[in-house]
């Protein structure tokens, strides 16, 4: 199997992929998936919002990602996005986002999946939450936030809070577009059972024949 990695920090991300016997390519229309890594937060434009004060954005990133994302999509390669690379693929597919939480930022939780009623230990590094769009599969969640915080839908600047925990989205799959969003940080070299469960996620769901 073939990656194309997009983004920042992809040392982890080549470690991970090739230690399974994937070749990474410098070329997307040679690769049997795309992956959007981690990073800044996505442009709160990208999805009609007013910015958020606690927001940390690339404009030049977001509009890169675009070109690569419609490229994809023209040559029918699914795509695969961890923690950023999660929250721009949801955004891309028509979701939004909690532009900010508190509960996510530090330490570790417990992941839910809906599908298959399982649960898995992840890493908890974000302060944006993804809203997925009605035709996004919710695949597993969390309930660690305690406040999250977006703005309106008109895009002025207004913002909405909700308080207490409820179950936040870690996994999210686009089947029309092929795309699997991802929260957590597989990619990390101590996360061996969480990049076991990243690679069971590809399998499943994108139907790429790897070894996890």
């Amino acid at each position: 199997m073939k990656v194309f990695i997009v983004g920042s920090y992809q040392n982890d991300y080549h470690r991970m992929f090739t230690t399974r016997g994937w070749k990474i390519v410098s070329e997307l229309k040679d690769s049997d998936l795309v992956q959007f890594t981690g990073g800044e937060d996505v442009g709160p434009k990208l999805y009609g919002h007013a910015r958020h004060r606690l927001t940390r954005s690339n404009p030049v990133r977001d509009y890169m990602e675009q070109i690569v994302f419609h490229r994809a999509r023209h040559e029918n390669i699914p795509m695969a996005g961890i923690c950023r690379g999660a929250q721009f693929l949801n955004v891309m597919c028509g979701g939004k986002m909690w532009q900010h939480s508190e509960g996510h930022t530090t330490g570790r939780h417990m992941v839910r999946d809906l599908i298959e009623n399982f649960e898995f230990e992840a890493t908890s590094t974000h302060h944006q939450i993804m809203m997925p769009h009605d035709e996004g599969l919710i695949v597993a969640v969390s309930n660690e936030a305690t406040v999250k915080e977006k703005a309106s839908d008109a895009g002025v600047a207004s913002f909405i809070t909700r308080y207490g925990k409820e179950d936040d989205p870690e996994v999210v799959y686009y089947m029309d577009q092929a795309c699997l969003c991802f929260q957590p940080h597989p990619e990390f070299p101590t996360q061996k059972e969480l990049q076991d469960i990243y690679f069971y996620y590809l399998e499943a769901y994108l139907e790429l024949g790897v070894k996890y």
